[in-house]
Order: C-alpha cells, then structure tokens, then sequence
C-alpha cells in the first residue's frame, strides 16, 4: 500500500518533527539491540568513518539504504546515528524525517534550525541557504534524511544539497528510502545497502522473542511447530515479528495460534515482500476500544510526534473513552491505558525528548490506519489529488498553506464533522473564512494554529469538547460553550484578562483542563464554577488576595500552580481554599513575586503552613518563598508520597525540614537559597537508618552559605539510589559525605574542596525505587561522566575519588577545567581507568609536569585535550603516534585516528 500523504509532520511551531541534532536532546528512540543487523551496521560505520576518501568530487559522501517499509531501515539508521565513535568523528549530526515532502524551503528551515539550534522566521530558500551555508562552513557534518519517498524533482535535492558544499571532506549523507529511484537520483555513486529481510536463523529469534515474551519457548513444542509457521508468512520483517508476536503472546493457546495461521488474510494479493497481511491482521486482533483510537490517529501526517496529555484529551472529547467504573479513575488515565497498550501492542512507539515523551507511529501502520479509516477520517494534504471529500467523514485535517474554495466548498458540506485540526499555519482565501465554518455544528475538537475564531464562527459550536487555539484574538463567546472540557490558548501573551472579560468562562462547567501561555496570568472571577477543573496550571492572586477562596470548589484539581502569593492578606481565606482535602492533587507549585519589596517572611510563612496539601501529592515546587521557617507539613507524615521537590529563591528560608526522610523522594533540586547552611538532618534517637532512600537526582545550586550536606553515620546508608549529583557555586561547602557506587554523573563546579570525596563502597541494600536484583552490594562504581569546573581551592587529586580508579570500570569522560591551584594529578592512575574514552585537563597553570615515566593512559582512550604539552616527557609524547592532533583555544586536542 502506497503512502496517503505527501507532507513533513509539523509541531506546535510548523516545524517538521522527528528531528534531531548533536547538540540536542535527541529525539530518536533509544535502540539497544538490533538482532541480525551487526555485519550491515559495522559496514556503514566503517563507510562513514573513512568517507574522507570518497571518490565523489563534493566534500559530502550521500549512502543510501534501500529496503521495503518495515524491514528497519530506520531502526538500523538510528543504531549508526547513535553509535560513539560516530558521535565523535562528527562534529555535527542532523536527523531529519523527510517522508514525502517537496517543500524544500521547510526542510532547510528545518536543517538550519537545527544546525544553529534556534528558531527562524523567514521562509526565503535563498536567506536560509546563505545562513546554512555559513553555519556549515568547515565542519564534519552527517546529515540523516530518513523515510525519503519524492523522486520527481532532482532540482529540488541538488538545491537542498547545495549549502553542503561548504562542510569539511568527509562528511556524509545518509538517507533511507524504500524507492530506488531515490537513491539514483541523488547520488551518481551506485553504492547502496539493500537492506532485505533477516536471515530464517535470526528471524526466528526475533520472532520468538516477540511471540512468547519471557516465557521459555521449549515449553510449547506445538507452539513453535505453528509459530515457525507463521514466522515464514512475514517475509523477514521486524515489524510484522512485533506486530504479529503480541496477538500470539496474548493468548499461549494451539487454537488460538492455528487460527492466525489459517486466517484468510493471508490470501489476499500481495507483493512479495508486502507485510500489510500481517498488519491487517494485527489490527482485526485489537480490543474493539482500541480501534476507533488507533483510526482517528490517521488524520495525523506520517511521522507525526504525538503529545500523550493531548491525544488523550482528544480521545476523551471524542468520546473514545467510556466513563469509569471507579470514581477514583479519571477518563484521562483510562486514555492513558488505552495508549500504553497501542505501545506494547508495537501500533506507536515511545520516544524521548529530554525529559518529555512522545509517540510515533511508523509509516506502515501509518498507511494500515489510513486504510481501515477510509470514509471516517481525511487529510486535506499537498498529495491530495481530489476536491471530492466523502461526506461521511468525521474527522478532517489540514496540512496545507492555502484552501481553495473548492476545497473549501467541501468542508462545509460535512455536517457530521466531529474533528477539525488546522495544522499549519496558513493564508485563508478571504477574511470570513472561519463563518464558512458555520454550517459545522457537530465539531467536538478543534485545533488552529492562527485561525480567528471569531465569536460568529464559535457561537454554532455548541458542542464543542475540546479547543486548542494560537492567535492572538480569542472569542468572548467561549463562554458559551457550555460542554467544554479541554481548553489550550498557547499564543505567548502576558495576561488572558486582556483579551478576554474576567467573567468569560463562568459558564464552562465541564472544563477539565485549561492551559494558558507560560509567562500569562489566570485571575477569572468564576474559575470556582469550574468544579470539574484538574489542571489549573497558573492560577494568580489578586490584589487583595480573595479570589484564592475560589480554589475551594476545585476538587477535583490533578496539578495546580499558584502565583502572586504575596498578595494574599489573611491566612484564614488560605486555609479556606482547602488545599489539605484535595485528595486528586499530584503536583503544586507555589510561587512570590521576587520583585515584591512590600512582602513579610512572618506573613509568608504563616501562608505557606496554610497551604498544606493533601498527602497524596508527588511533585512540590516553591519559589521565591521569603520565609525563614518551614513549614510543618513537609516532613514523613505529611508528604510520605511526594518523589520530586524543588525549592527556588527562596533567599530567607535558612531551615530546611529533613528531607533525607522522605521515602520515595526522587528528585530534589535547590537553588538560589541564599540562607541555608546545612541540607539534611539527624535522626532522633542514633537510629541508623537510610537517609534520601529513593533519591536519583540531586541539585545544589548557588547556595552560597551551606557548608554540610549530612550523610547520616558512617554505616548509614546514604543516596543508595543517586544517579546525577550536580553542586555548582556552594563555595563554603566543606562537610560531604563519601559518594555512592551507583552514582553515574558528577558535575563539581564553583566549589572550594580541597579534595574530592571518596567513594561509599556499602553497596545498594536499601534502595527503594530498585528491584533486588539491581540493589545488591556493589565492589566498582557506575559513574561514567566526571567534570570538575573552576574549583579554586582545589590543590591536589592524588587523594579521595581518583585514587580509586580501579573501581572504576564504566568512567569514559573526565575533565578537569580552569582550577588554578591545582598543582598535582595522579596522572599514573588514569591507566587503571580501562573504559576511558576522553580526558580534557586545561587551565590549571600550576599543574605539575609529572616525575615518572612510562605509559598512563588506557588504550581506550580516544580523544585528550591538555593546555601544555610541556606537561609530557618525549616518552609520553610517543605514545600519541596513532592520535591526530590539533589546536582548538590556544590547546592541544589529540584524537586517535
């Protein structure tokens, strides 16, 4: 089956999504392991690793990877993508999702952003390539256009192509694509990897992994008689193995797996190396509430990053989520369920974006969604190739820049239009555009980028669930929309009461969600109405500090921010908002205005004791709280549940309560609290118990007065579970406990240690938040990145941390950066560091030139940057023969060839 659309997916900001670069978070899915595929990865690798002396007269070599869809083309790119020594061969890496698009200028926009890693506005080819061009200029650049499809314009590569000119030799292009016309087109090398199924000895391995999970397979001998069976029907596709594997690893049943076997499906006319029989199949195995959410995703463009809280939202307004049974479940955790199933059913797959998560979908099942919606859902799309839209469509998207009005003569006649998503922003064909939209009653959800919902266009929506709008003008008339439940205005304006009256949503009843811009305000007079509110992201306090009594009725709050505390003039109207009792409540942030010089730290500490939560609360943040004292509710009893704090600018608050205490604490960031001396406290008693149990992520940032962070007794169990410890400008610190084995990332910065702590060797025993198997007693040290920045007091590393090396069996990158009385490195012990990959030791002027010879340096090590090279006798000078060197800010930069 061929593609539906013909378009890039875009993002909230019209950029194409499934994008990536060196310098950024990326966004592929991690892939650990690839079964079958090593001797074709280890071939690419190699051919980008020695690219430089390519026969092709550019400076950029284009590899292409030709296969069927689902054969992991993608999968297979984004291994080599993520590889190490490819990640330091480039100097910059660019992952683009290209799908069919032939929009040229979006896609240089989109490289470019990348590149300098930052918006631009302009849509101009020639302005974009001149900056592309430059920003290039001289770097190591690979370049991954995946899922490439259009092969009718080779101008249009060659002029996509043309800014690489500037990038250094060696750089390299890879692109996968199903077609090779593709291929021919863009490269006049015939050198190409066809990528065909895995071998019948690696696809069954697969296969049995996907079909009988973690239970042993000798254990059904009729089970893998059948299986082998069905594995030849999916002609060597990963995908089809994952696809198909979940519908047999449901039920371990013969008749169940005989069944699939002998489906009629399997009939059906295919090409040879066509698996839409096996998705076809997986999608008639799925729970009948899964269909319809699985369809509606279709109106989607390929390769489209979905944002779970939004599609949920959309489900639930769609009535794609029945009620539940249990009043303690909300709809929006049902939808939740609903698409970790698709996940584990392999129909999206998760991926990650720094701390944010999303959803894919791959273009097969894409193309599969497509055909089992035909007359439900549409994509009004570049492809589209017909004015004719079937009036039984529910659900519509647009990813044009212009309608015509033909186009628009069509819309308009689909009276049973539940879904409308405008996802791109484009050029109406005339002002009252939106009133043509009038005849559309039947809307339940509706997405614009800049579309102006005027108050003539919203007063026919009366059934209206869910509205995500952002343009600048917003419609009074919302206030009407009385079965509202999912509201999100993201146009970044300062204060909503400007656009919109203060009474304008007292009539939303059934408002679940309302999401305004980060730097807006939320003072609306009836919010207390709103008693199915879950998510009030930025509720602020007026002036005389009454309208926060209008939290009262929110029961039913899942995450709630409140800003402009300081406005609050009695407590008693705090403690009547009744924060103790919202029992939903699962994240609160609490907030003064730092700017506010009329505030009290006794008012403020009396209003935040008045602003105790409910114990079930998980995520707490507190900023620029002028208190002294704190509070009595954040202690064991009173937050036994809560994983994440984080206390910002809070400049008076000099006595934190026991954190240490906190059993499931995971997360504890502080910064800019200026008045706290000690972090941590002692249990009554002497017991010796686990102090922090659960913690994985620990911040300490520009605390200027702490000078001990207490660890608990020497047997005590501290940090068991810490992962990234992070101190930066805390200058008096001096009291700190040994470091756990687990710990994985140090980052030291603006500290005035002598020395380095020791590591903790007491092992894991008492790691809450760890399976047994992974907290049993440990002899080495996880730790894998160590950055030591700009410590003035620091003198010598011949004691604590570095003299431990041989427990250090996972460390790859240490640098040691600007600590100017640093005089000695025990340099000798960097050899016991088998694992380490790069060493940076620069400004330290004193830094002793070493007296022994003979080699201290690993053989794993690849890349060393050092100041002075004066700092190596001639014998340690020859052991760089096989490194390349070069100057980069006045230092030397080695790296083995």
């Amino acid at each position: 089956m061929g593609p539906f659309l013909n378009l890039v997916a875009t993002s909230k900001d019209n950029q194409p999504l499934n994008t990536s670069s060196s310098n950024t978070t990326s966004l592929l899915p991690v892939v650990h392991k690839l079964v079958g595929r090593d001797d074709e990865k280890q071939m690419i690798i190699s051919k980008l690793l020695n690219s430089s002396s390519a026969s092709d007269s550019r400076n950029f070599s284009i590899l292409p990877i030709i296969g069927v869809g689902g054969i992991g083309k993608t999968t297979l790119a984004q291994l080599v993508y993520n590889d190490e020594n490819i990640e330091k061969h480039f100097e910059k890496r660019v992952w683009v999702c290209v799908s069919n698009t032939s929009d040229m200028p979006l896609l240089t926009k989109t490289i470019l952003e990348l590149v300098v890693n930052g918006n631009r506005t302009t849509d101009n080819l020639q302005l974009l390539q001149q900056e592309l061009l430059k920003s290039l200029k001289s770097k190591k650049v690979l370049l991954v256009l995946d899922d490439v499809w259009n092969d009718q314009n080779a101008k249009s590569w060659d002029d996509l192509l043309k800014p690489f000119s500037s990038v250094k030799r060696g750089s390299m292009i890879l692109l996968t694509t199903r077609m090779k016309e593709v291929a021919e087109m863009m490269t006049s090398t015939p050198e190409s990897l066809f990528l065909k199924g895995l071998n019948e000895e690696d696809y069954w391995k697969l296969f049995k992994d996907c079909a009988f999970g973690d239970v042993d397979p000798n254990d059904h001998k009729k089970l893998l008689d059948i299986g082998s069976r069905i594995a030849k029907k999916l002609k060597g596709s990963p995908l089809a193995a994952k696809t198909v594997g979940w519908i047999l690893k449901t039920n371990l049943n013969d008749e169940h797996w005989e069944r699939i076997l002998n489906s009629e499906i399997w009939e059906l006319n295919q090409d040879e190396n066509d698996i839409m029989p096996a998705l076809r199949l997986s999608y008639q195995h799925l729970p009948s509430h899964l269909k319809p959410c699985f369809r509606f995703c279709s109106i989607f463009p390929q390769d489209y990053e979905f944002d779970k809280e939004k599609l949920v939202c959309m489900w639930v307004a769609l009535g794609l989520v029945p009620e539940p049974i249990n009043r303690n479940r909300r709809l929006e955790d049902i939808g939740e369920e609903y698409l970790n199933d698709l996940v584990g059913k392999s129909f999206f797959d998760r991926k990650t974006h720094g701390q944010n998560t999303y959803y894919v979908m791959h273009d097969l099942l894409h193309d599969l969604a497509t055909y089992v919606s035909i007359g439900e859902c549409f994509i009004i799309g570049e492809s589209t190739q017909t004015t004719l839209i079937p009036n039984t469509i529910r659900h519509l998207s647009i990813t044009v820049s212009l309608i015509t009005p033909p186009i628009l003569h069509e819309i308009t006649k689909l009276k049973r239009l539940r879904t409308l998503l405008l996802l791109r922003r484009f050029n109406p064909i005339s002002d009252d555009f939106p009133k043509k939209l009038k005849s559309l009653k039947a809307l339940r959800v509706l997405k614009s980028f800049d579309l102006n919902i005027s108050n003539d266009f919203i007063s026919n929506l009366k059934l209206l669930r869910y509205l995500h709008s952002h343009h600048y003008q917003f419609p009074e008339l919302v206030n009407k929309l009385y079965h509202l439940q999912f509201l999100f205005y993201e146009k970044d304006y300062p204060c909503l009461e400007e656009l919109l009256p203060p009474d304008c949503i007292n009539n939303l009843i059934n408002l679940r969600r309302l999401t305004t811009p980060i730097h807006s305000s939320c003072k609306f007079s009836g919010i207390g109405r709103l008693s199915s509110l879950q998510i009030l992201e930025r509720f602020s306090v007026e002036d005389n500090g009454k309208n926060i009594l209008h939290l009262k009725n929110l029961g039913q709050l899942r995450e709630l921010g409140i800003k402009n505390l300081e406005k609050v003039k009695r407590t008693d109207d705090v403690v009547e908002a009744n924060l103790k009792d919202k029992q939903h409540l699962r994240k609160l942030m609490l907030e003064w205005d730092p700017h506010c010089s009329s505030g009290s730290p006794e008012v403020d500490e009396q209003v935040l004791v008045a602003l105790e939560p409910h114990s079930n609360l998980k995520n707490l943040e507190i900023k620029s709280y002028m208190g002294r004292m704190s509070p009595h509710w954040i202690t064991l009893q009173s937050l036994s549940k809560v994983v994440s704090i984080t206390l910002y600018n809070c400049t008076g608050w000099n006595d934190l309560p026991p954190l240490g205490q906190l059993p499931y604490l995971e997360s504890l960031q502080l910064e800019r609290m200026d008045s706290v001396k000690r972090v941590g406290s002692a249990l009554d008693g002497g017991t010796e118990v686990s102090i922090f149990p659960s913690l994985r992520e620990l911040n300490l940032t520009e605390l200027p007065a702490l000078e001990e962070f207490y660890g608990g007794a020497k047997t005590t169990q501290w940090l068991p579970c810490l992962k990234s410890l992070c101190i930066h400008e805390c200058p008096n610190l001096s009291v700190f406990p040994n470091l756990p084995c687990g710990l994985r990332k140090l980052i030291i910065r603006y500290v005035n240690w002598t020395t380095l702590p020791e590591l903790w060797q007491g092992g894991n025993t008492n790691c809450l938040s760890m399976s047994s198997s992974l907290s049993s007693s440990s002899s080495t040290s996880s730790l894998s990145s160590l950055y030591i920045y700009r410590c003035e007091g620091l003198v010598s590393l011949a004691e604590g941390l570095l003299l431990q090396t041989e427990l250090f069996t996972s460390l790859k990158n240490v640098a040691i950066i600007d600590c100017g009385k640093l005089t000695h490195l025990p340099i000798e012990e960097f050899e016991k560091i088998t694992s380490l990959k790069k060493l940076t030791v620069t400004g330290c002027p004193k830094l002793q030139r070493r007296s022994t010879s003979g080699r201290f340096f690993p053989p794993s090590l690849q890349s060393l940057i050092i100041q002075d090279w004066d700092l190596l006798d001639p014998e340690d000078r020859s052991l760089f023969y096989d490194l390349s060197s070069e100057r980069v800010d006045g230092c030397l930069k080695l790296e083995r060839k």
